[in-house]
């Protein structure tokens, strides 16, 4: 799952020693099912290729504190 512009836990201490960045964004997102109490299956909210219509995004917070701790490892 990707984040923000591209960074993610796999790819943030990378970043961060190419970089000499101290700070950065990720938005730590991860697919929920929605809390919707009406769907109706088979009618597209939009394009062919958009994401399922009875998911929503939102922050995770164990992603954060993933961020976090590799962050101040990485501390100069």
């Amino acid at each position: 799952d990707i984040s923000g512009g591209g960074i993610n836990e796999r790819n943030l201490e990378r970043v961060l020693e190419g970089s000499g960045a101290s700070e950065y964004h990720g938005s730590c997102r991860t697919s929920l099912p929605s809390s919707m109490t009406y769907k109706k299956d088979g009618v597209s909210m939009g394009a062919a290729l958009s994401p399922p219509e009875f998911n929503m995004k939102a922050t995770d917070s164990t992603k954060v504190h993933t961020f976090v701790d590799l962050a101040k490892g990485h501390v100069q």
